[in-house]
């Protein structure tokens, strides 16, 4: 089903593209849901592939799985940089560089993670099949976790500071625009702030059951026959799907905001202006 409702979202924003798709921020979102169609594909197909090899399979699934949670933190916070940059009105080389900057960080995660599941597949001629099976086993076990929650916290910290950016930027901005009427600045700072606060905790509220369970469940052996274990990963599960919902849905920006209240403090001014002419 879900795979099905993103294939339908996919389709129909490609088809107005043109609409659909007139700024970073709008194809950055396009690229997520994308994604996220490429996961649910996936996992609707994997379990044919457990047909061929259960053992390279298994893994190659961890694999993969932990390449699309890669693949949407990055786009994630890329969303997060460019809101930034809307805001704080940057220039396209900057634009560029932040964008490379994001890019290039998880680049290293995602070779890292790679080069640890082929190293372990080159020694694996010379080794028993149970022992290829408990040296994979272990690393995606112990590993695999380390390295997706080092993500986690590093985007977390990331997006924390990117917002809080975004949030003195449109602070200062509405000083300079407001310096007649210095009463209403504490009012639309905190609607700036509630907005920045709703976009940078999305990113947690979406990813936060699924690494806490996973280090609650790292035994791969014991989630499989542990009902509270399943049971957990299914709520951790709904969470993550919810990000598709969470990230691209209509929040005002602060620049959305600042636009928005600029425009109606000047009309306000205006209209005192002529009551007193």
């Amino acid at each position: 089903m879900g795979c099905l409702l993103n294939l339908v979202v996919v389709i129909t924003s490609l088809r107005a593209r043109n609409v659909v798709y007139k700024e970073m921020q709008d194809k950055l979102l396009g690229f997520l849901v994308f994604i996220f169609f490429l996961w649910s594909l996936f996992s609707s197909l994997r379990g044919f592939m457990n047909l061929f090899h259960p053992v390279f399979t298994i893994e190659f699934v961890k694999v993969l799985n932990s390449l699309f949670m890669i693949f949407i933190f990055a786009v994630n916070l890329a969303l997060g940089v460019e809101r930034y940059f809307i805001v704080s009105k940057a220039s396209d080389v900057e634009r560029r560089n932040g964008m490379i900057a994001v890019g290039f960080t998880f680049f290293l995660f995602t070779i890292l993670l790679i080069m640890g599941y082929l190293s372990l597949k080159s020694d694996s001629d010379a080794k028993t099949n149970l022992e290829v099976e408990t040296e994979i086993s272990t690393f995606f076990d112990i590993l695999q976790p380390v390295i997706l929650i080092t993500f986690w916290c590093i985007l977390i910290l990331m997006t924390c500071a990117i917002y809080a950016g975004t949030y003195f930027v449109s602070k200062r901005l509405l000083e300079q625009s407001l310096v007649r009427r210095p009463e209403l600045i504490p009012i639309y700072s905190r609607k700036v702030l509630g907005s920045s606060f709703v976009m940078g905790m999305s990113i947690f509220i979406a990813y936060a059951p699924m690494f806490i369970f996973t280090l609650l469940d790292s035994d791969q052996k014991l989630l499989a026959v542990d009902r509270a274990a399943k049971i957990r990963m299914q709520v951790a599960n709904f969470f993550l799907a919810a990000d598709v919902i969470i990230t691209p849905c209509k929040l005002p920006t602060p620049s959305d905001i600042f636009s928005y209240n600029t425009q109606l403090l000047y009309y306000i001014f205006d209209q005192r202006q002529d009551k007193l002419s």
